[in-house]
């Protein structure tokens, strides 16, 4: 890993100038002996983050999934709803109250769902029921499970 941070480096010394103003890939070259296929070679080995899988019943139900506003507007549903019970902060409960009328009208289903009777507030239940729990700390609050806490 300290090897290809260190190629890293040697990438961004090459696109960057002592100015801190973006150098093209000759006159990088010209400079720093670094050309674009040893640029290209060291973004190839760069790692890439991991993208979070879809529920199969996604996959098989839903036509047109909700956008990004979609989550915006579950994170302000959850922070005023939270405000209106008293908290100070907003919760995987919250989350799962406010998520139906967030995005019922943000989701088509597919000609499956609509064959098998299954509806919106069908799948955004299933969803909701997949979201974690947080658990008692033993002092009177929750434990914020390992998924949402940065890694060290």
């Amino acid at each position: 890993m300290a090897e290809l941070a260190e190629k890293m480096d040697q990438a961004v010394k090459a696109m960057v100038d002592r100015e801190g103003k973006y150098l093209t890939f000759s006159m990088a070259n010209e400079e720093y002996g670094i050309g674009i296929l040893k640029i290209k070679e060291i973004i190839g080995m760069m790692p890439i983050t991991t993208v979070p899988q879809t529920p199969e019943f996604v996959n098989e139900y839903v036509m047109w999934g909700a956008g990004p506003r979609a989550s915006q507007y579950l994170v302000l549903g959850a922070k005023a709803r939270a405000v209106l019970q008293g908290r100070h902060y907003a919760g995987p409960e919250d989350i799962r109250a406010v998520a139906a009328p967030v995005l019922r009208h943000r989701i088509k289903t597919n000609f499956n769902a609509d064959a098998e009777g299954i509806t919106a507030d069908n799948l955004i239940a299933r969803l909701a029921d997949s979201i974690p729990v947080l658990a008692e700390d033993g002092k009177g609050g929750t434990k914020v499970p390992k998924v949402f806490k940065a890694s060290s």
